[in-house]
């Protein structure tokens, strides 16, 4: 079930990147459009680099995965068999998780605020309840290395 997120990833950015180009890009920028890229643009590196990671590091058959990613033939000795680069993969994709539920934080707290009619009251509840998982993500990142 877990190699169904980057297909369903990829399809979306197919089917509304048009309608990004005309809303998104063609706006003046703003906090709201950096929010929307964070968010948007983490899932598809996330997934990009979950795919690599399948392929590269935990295929059976290593000729197959060089035949896919040709680019890296020469190299693929050193990637394939180096420890280091699948920590470096994991913790990539880890950072990329903690930025993309951080820019969920952002925008939870922004609405939640202009819900309430530009009340900061209830941030004192929702800013600490928003923030936490990426807080104990990035916690466990840092202490843990990569999340499993």
């Amino acid at each position: 079930m877990r190699h169904v997120f980057p297909v369903l990833v990829w399809y979306d950015v197919a089917l509304t990147f048009a309608t990004e180009v005309q809303r998104i890009w063609r706006r003046r920028f703003s906090g709201a459009t950096i929010i929307y890229l964070i968010i948007r643009y983490t899932m598809l590196f996330q997934s990009t680099l979950y795919v690599v990671t399948v392929v590269l590091y935990h295929s059976s058959d290593k000729v197959s995965a060089l035949k896919i990613f040709p680019p890296m033939r020469m190299h693929a000795q050193t990637l394939i068999s180096n420890a280091q680069q699948c920590v470096f993969m994991d913790n990539s994709i880890a950072a990329l998780n903690i930025l993309g539920f951080f820019g969920l934080s952002l925008f939870t707290i922004i609405r939640v605020y202009a819900i309430w009619d530009r009340d900061w009251r209830p941030l004192i509840v929702v800013a600490p309840l928003a923030l936490f998982r990426p807080a104990i993500y990035a916690v466990s990142l840092w202490f843990f290395g990569a999340l499993r």
